[in-house]
């Protein structure tokens, strides 16, 4: 019995630890998974490294970095949201909210997962969405990283509030290198905005500050060194990059800098530019990871050199690596670049009804072809293509019909940043050039909340109230003019006067109007005509001429 107690005895007292310490590790660990390769100070590490790539802008090591340590710790939210950023220096908004939707899956109030979104939005180009979910995320978490995002995103919003909400932050706050950052872009923004150029010696002044105290932060350079290069002081210049270079040797962002002053001053000899420029091209070569983003900021400057062979070298590779990513969409989307400025040279040179303009016409069109053929990352350039495919087609003679058709479809789907044209002179082509008339007057139908509202936004740039009821009097009347014109040619006469007569009384020196006025009255003088009804037929067509020349004195 003793002997039988005395081995019971160190059984127990060693099992109890070894259960305690298996729950630890369970509960570490979530539901018994294995136990992180690393330790809570690797973690700590990792992120610092990736706040350090973010002061250096070294997005091209930073992202390959945070992809390996997000793959180690993938429940970490703040991790992940450092790691986002490093994929917004990279302009990928796919990758950003793919980081957003891990993080808020799990938990919808997470501030990272709202940064992270934000964040999203705003390489999307949606300031409003940003600036609000950033502040949500400060508001839960204050964190630089989220008050530099909603200043960011804010100020491309509401200037005077972002500046609003910089004058209330605290003064530790404020002296945040993030905060201080954007003081100084403010400032800078504020010369525009509030037509003050004293606001750039303000800008400049907060850099210098910013340098001084965050001499590890590479912007405080390059923003300085981009002041003096506007000022052609090349003496300043030089040891602003020189310093930023030291920092960030693998930044392409800072090298793209360096070879554009190196390109385009006056600091170097012609004959001796280049071979500077190759000679920073392999320091950062060596310095940087080959990656995409990389051989993309190269290509641009090597366009920018005309040294058009490397370019090729140097995109081919990119659509090699992944076919399918937004720097090869970059690609695609050069080739329809380089058609419409041949295009464009060839209106310049020798007119649009040049037999050289009308050459390029069908280069233009196969370009937008083979682009909208591709992988495309995104739509983000689809509208522009579409829109430079429907001006290239609505251009020949004769017009493609079909053709031109789908290209007004496309444009129509994905055209936002041109809508006079989306909602205005695309639908008119497609009236006068196809039968699809009826489904043209939709068009500007679907189109007025959105052109309306781009009225409404340029509100503030007319002095009187005057100027801006006498600009929505003209859109009004457009839309109308436009609707009119699609009754009358889908063989709805009454509705297409009636329509378009309402257009001139919302504005009746509308020369469209007046012209597409007074070819419906020419129709129904000639219907009447047909019946018989000289008086009629005169009274149309004495409108008719009235209407013709009210338009040649029309704006």
């Amino acid at each position: 019995m003793s002997t039988r107690s005395r081995r019971s005895g160190p059984k127990v007292g060693l099992f109890l630890p070894l259960v305690v310490l298996a729950g630890a590790l369970l509960a570490a660990c979530g539901d018994g998974a294995a136990p992180p390769g690393y330790t809570a100070e690797e973690l700590a590490a990792a992120k610092q490294e990736l706040r350090d790539h973010a002061r250096l802008r070294t997005f091209e090591a930073g992202k390959l970095f945070g992809e390996e340590w997000v793959a180690r710790a993938p429940d970490d939210a703040e991790l992940r949201g450092l790691y986002a950023y490093q994929l917004v220096g990279w302009g990928l908004p796919k990758e950003v909210h793919e980081q957003a939707d891990a993080i808020l899956a799990d938990d919808p109030d997470n501030p990272w997962g709202l940064y992270v979104r934000a964040y999203a939005h705003l390489v999307d180009n949606e300031a409003g969405p940003a600036h609000e979910m950033a502040l949500q995320a400060w508001e839960a978490s204050p964190q630089p990283e989220f008050a530099l995002l909603h200043l960011n995103a804010l100020r491309r919003d509401d200037f005077t509030a972002a500046r609003e909400f910089l004058e209330g932050l605290d003064e530790e706050t404020r002296g945040w290198p993030e905060v201080l950052r954007m003081q100084a872009e403010l400032e800078s923004q504020a010369r525009y905005e509030l037509d003050d150029p004293t606001w750039a010696d303000s800008s400049r002044a907060t850099w210098a500050v910013f340098k001084e105290k965050f001499p590890d932060h590479v912007l405080g350079y390059t923003r300085l060194a981009n002041e003096a290069y506007q000022a052609r002081n090349m003496d300043e210049w030089t040891p602003l990059m020189e310093a930023a270079l030291e920092l960030a040797p693998g930044s392409g962002e800072v090298r793209g800098q360096h070879w554009r002053g190196l390109w385009m001053s006056e600091l170097l000899p012609p004959e001796e530019r280049q071979a500077a420029v190759g000679a920073s091209m392999a320091a950062y070569r060596e310095a940087s990871p080959e990656t995409v983003e990389g051989m993309q900021t190269m290509a641009s400057m090597y366009r920018q050199m005309e040294d058009e062979e490397r370019v090729a070298e140097l995109e081919a590779r990119i659509v090699e690596n992944d076919p399918g990513s937004y720097h090869a969409m970059l690609v695609y989307l050069e080739e329809t670049r380089r058609a419409s400025r041949q295009l464009q040279e060839m209106w310049e040179a020798h007119g649009a009804d040049s037999p050289e303009y009308r050459a390029e016409l069908p280069a233009v069109r196969d370009a937008a072809y083979r682009y909208l053929e591709r992988p495309l990352y995104n739509d983000r350039f689809t509208g522009g293509v579409y829109l430079d495919l429907y001006q290239a087609l609505s251009a020949m003679d004769p017009v493609p019909a079909e053709e031109l058709a789908e290209a007004i479809r496309g444009t129509v789907k994905h055209e936002r940043l041109n809508p006079h044209i989306t909602f205005g002179e695309a639908p008119l082509a497609m009236i006068d050039h196809t039968p699809y008339a009826i489904e043209a007057a939709d068009m500007v139908r679907e189109g007025m909340p959105i052109m309306l509202e781009r009225v409404m936004e340029s509100r503030r740039f007319y002095d009187t109230e005057g100027e801006f009821d006498q600009a929505l009097r003209f859109y009004l009347s457009g839309v109308y003019d436009v609707i009119g014109w699609a009754y009358f040619k889908a063989g709805r006469t009454d509705d297409g006067r009636h329509t378009l007569e309402r257009a001139l009384a919302i504005n009746d020196r509308s020369r469209d109007a007046r012209y597409h006025a007074g070819q419906v009255y020419e129709q129904l003088a000639a219907a009447a005509d047909e019946d018989g009804d000289t008086e009629a037929q005169t009274e149309w067509l004495d409108r008719a001429e009235d209407s013709y020349i009210a338009g040649f004195g029309a704006a």
